[in-house]
């Protein structure tokens, strides 16, 4: 079965199985209902192919875990998007304080994705 999915500006096809009941495979596209088995960006520039499986694993892979800084807060998803939409605005001011000194310019409100990557 095929699936398509938009990440990160690209669209990618993925080819996967039901009959390997494990939602795994290249970690951008990971969670469809079935073991990826092929997948690729719609431009070819990006290719991942299953190659092979070992269950259980017999790496030893010891996994990092990312500290949080101190005197930091994390945000929720919802706060991270207001913030975005916060520097738009920003931006857009600046270009309109900008317009009037130069009246020749256009100001074009920005795309969020262009200012910030965003999440999926």
């Amino acid at each position: 079965m095929a699936s398509l999915s938009n990440f990160r500006g690209r669209t990618y096809v993925a080819w996967f199985t039901n009959e390997i009941s494990v939602p795994y495979g290249p970690w951008k596209l990971n969670g469809l209902p079935g073991l990826i088995l092929e997948a690729y960006d719609t431009n070819k520039n990006v290719y991942w192919y299953f190659k092979s499986i070992e269950l259980p694993s017999k790496s030893k892979e010891k996994v990092k875990y990312m500290s949080i800084p101190k005197n930091q807060k994390f945000i929720t998803y919802n706060e991270f998007k207001k913030v975005q939409v916060d520097e738009q605005n920003v931006v857009l001011e600046k270009g309109v304080m900008l317009k009037k000194l130069y009246p020749q310019i256009e100001v074009i409100k920005p795309e969020l994705t262009e200012m910030f990557i965003e999440c999926e």
